[in-house]
């Protein structure tokens, strides 16, 4: 019996880190974005809004900066988890160690945003607008 019990146990803890894996992954939308900061602890949309520029950088811009950079997923990995300042102007972005095991996930999230029409031409905007490097 303490052999069934084991087991179950064994399998209920896979299942349960499968899941928790698989949502992080799973990011379709803002929302399910928005979501699983929370769930992390993440302060990421404290500064940040989808398609408008906030205190930081609208996530489409974001996307829009990196998408074509052969370093860009590392990139935006390593500033989510360490923070990064300068990129977008004099603000520093703090780091968000609570993010370190859901970065690749919101890293892979915001390059999948493809914004079109004013939402595209405000990104670009915001791009436009960053310091000289």
């Amino acid at each position: 019996m303490k052999s069934l019990a084991s087991g179950l146990f064994a399998i209920a803890a896979l299942g349960m880190f499968l899941a928790s894996n698989a949502a992080a992954a799973d990011i379709k939308d803002f929302d399910a974005a928005k979501q699983l900061m929370t769930d992390k602890g993440v302060a990421c949309v404290a500064c940040h809004q989808l398609d408008k520029k906030a205190m930081g950088p609208s996530f489409n811009a974001i996307g829009l900066f990196y998408k074509d950079k052969a370093d860009g997923a590392a990139t935006l990995e390593k500033n989510i988890v360490e923070g990064v300042k300068g990129t977008w102007g004099a603000g520093m972005m703090p780091p968000q160690a609570g993010a370190k095991d859901i970065a690749a996930d919101l890293a892979k999230w915001i390059l999948s945003l493809n914004p079109e029409g004013d939402a595209k031409t405000a990104a670009e905007a915001e791009i436009a607008a960053m310091p000289a490097k």
